[in-house]
């Protein structure tokens, strides 16, 4: 059978139906889907996707229109580096070139652009979750509770950058579970360790991303936060001729989250990366990332207003630690505890 050729986003849009169509098949909003239609680029994540539906239309359509495209020139400057990073033999060049010190030595702009030629052709998922937890953990050792939830939530805008923000900006930073947050604080023996546990509200779902979720696949054969239909799909698309582009940009953005930092320039690529995975052209309110302090562990940010409208704090918890021993295995005494706060307030049962 010979596949119709569809030769532009309009095309497609238009065989599905229509922008509004188009829009809850992919889901995105009318306007994303005007703006594609528009700037003639299909999001690289719908691609496993359409490239299916167009199937059941007996259609196709070149992989260019989501930006994945052989170069002309393997040349990565200039204002086609975008483009000509879809050929992993100058994704490669590029993250040789982050890792070698280009990270440190470019302006934060030019380390934007790159990591932004290189995520383009990555189909990250957006797993729609109606049951997960953040965990969100801080130190206080000044005799008391924490009394607001707000000195759990996100922080105010720093004057510092951190892992996935930028000076002046802010973000929810948590962790999937309790040794997530101790590995990540690192407390010691005394310390007085609070944790407040996030849930999604009712009849709400957050829309998540894992970073490293293909090169999890394909080491461990396994989804970081999907299902088996998702390792079902990162496989399909590991086996396609851009699966191996996809591993080797994924390992790299995994790896540069499990990378100690030791001054904020260090931060450059995975704020880079946050900045771009959720600034409004996909459907994410946020991402989890592998612990460089707990192995094995992840930690999830979601941006501010998101966290705000789709979660709600469940839980709060306050322990002493007691002993330390090492390996991230801490030990502790419960010191007090508390049910979802009331007017504005956490209402902390103390336990001893």
């Amino acid at each position: 059978m010979t596949l119709r050729q569809l030769g532009s986003a309009s095309e497609i849009i238009d065989l599905f139906g229509g922008t509004s169509a188009t829009a809850k098949l992919i889901g995105r909003t009318p306007q994303h889907v005007s703006n594609y239609r528009q700037s003639g680029r299909l999001p690289a994540d719908t691609f496993l996707l359409i490239k299916r539906e167009l199937a059941k239309h007996g259609c196709e359509a070149p992989p260019s229109i989501w930006g994945i495209a052989e170069p002309a020139s393997a040349e990565p400057d200039g204002p086609d580096l975008i483009q000509a990073s879809a050929d992993v033999r100058v994704a490669l060049p590029l993250i040789e070139h982050l890792r070698g010190g280009g990270a440190h030595r470019l302006a934060y702009h030019e380390v934007r652009h790159i990591v932004d030629g290189l995520l383009r052709e990555v189909p990250y998922f957006g797993y729609k979750l109606s049951e997960f937890q953040f965990f969100r953990g801080r130190i206080e050792n000044k005799k008391r509770l924490l009394e607001r939830p707000d000195e759990f939530s996100y922080p105010k805008p720093s004057e510092r950058g951190g892992r996935c923000h930028r000076l002046g900006q802010t973000i929810f930073y948590g962790a999937r579970n309790l040794d997530t947050v101790l590995a990540e604080l690192a407390p010691e023996p005394g310390d007085l360790v609070h944790v407040g546990v996030a849930t999604v509200r009712p009849g709400r779902s957050v829309c998540i991303t894992a970073i490293g979720e293909f090169d999890h696949v394909r080491r461990y054969d396994r989804a970081l936060i999907g299902n088996e239909e998702a390792v079902a799909t990162a496989r399909e698309h590991l086996a396609l001729p851009v699966g191996l582009r996809t591993t080797v940009v994924d390992a790299f953005f995994a790896d540069a989250f499990l990378t100690p930092a030791r001054q904020p320039r260090d931060y450059n690529i995975t704020a880079a990366l946050s900045e771009l995975l959720l600034d409004g052209h996909n459907p994410f309110d946020g991402f989890a990332y592998p612990s460089v302090a707990h192995r094995g562990g992840l930690n999830v940010v979601v941006i501010p207003e998101r966290f705000d409208t789709i979660l709600q704090w469940d839980h709060f918890m306050a322990f002493e630690i007691t002993t330390y021993l090492g390996f991230g295995i801490y030990g502790r005494k419960q010191y007090g505890s508390a049910a979802p706060p009331t007017n504005g307030a956490i209402g902390w049962e103390h336990l001893r």
